[in-house]
């Protein structure tokens, strides 16, 4: 009996350790994009993500290239994704990586430089409460389904520097009545409902 009560201890006290580690690992996750987390695509630390403490607004910096995730999980603020409401990117960042900031669905304002060249694949797609969004000049390529389900947009400008753009862009865009492409876009033309 005393050698099973050991054993029985023996588990529990390894069971107790491993809930430790797990909760300690969780929360250095948790902490790191509170105080910034690189998601520069080369992972040299060029782009840093860093989440207001109130966890409302994104602020991403640096210069280069942003991660291009595989799915919206496994971005750094997914446990976050519903509490945000604004994103900031600063200039020198080139890109908004594939799955970004799919399902912020309370966004509602999204500030993109004129650095930004493309916005990939389900980027901001289920952002349902963003009502607007200003594509800068620089944006040359919108990839497909970049705003899959972004319910409340009623219109969209595409600047002229917009070559590379697919039909399911907007698709799902329940209240999309315009799109307006700038006059000087020599690849799509405006289309309003």
């Amino acid at each position: 009996m005393s050698r099973l009560k050991k054993i029985i201890g023996i588990l529990i006290a390894i069971f107790v350790l491993q809930i430790g580690v797990v909760v300690l690992q969780s929360h250095a996750a948790n902490e790191n994009i509170f105080t910034g987390v690189d998601i520069s695509k080369n992972g040299n630390g060029s782009i840093i993500a860093k989440l207001s403490e109130d966890e409302t607004k994104l602020t991403i910096t640096g210069t280069g290239e942003m991660i291009e995730w595989d799915m919206q999980s496994s971005v750094p603020w997914y446990r976050y994704r519903k509490l945000i409401t604004a994103i900031e990117i600063n200039k020198g960042v080139e890109n908004i990586g594939s799955d970004a900031f799919s399902g912020c669905i309370n966004l509602k304002t999204i500030k993109v430089p004129n650095s930004i060249k493309e916005i990939g694949a389900w980027a901001l797609d289920r952002c349902e409460s963003l009502t607007r969004i200003e594509i800068p000049s620089s944006v040359t390529s919108i990839s497909p389904y970049a705003f899959d389900s972004c319910s409340a947009l009623t219109s969209v400008e595409i600047p002229s520097s917009v070559t590379s753009m697919s039909a399911s862009t907007f698709i799902n865009c329940a209240n999309l009545c315009s799109i307006n492409v700038n006059i000087n876009n020599t690849k799509y033309t405006s289309v309003n409902r």
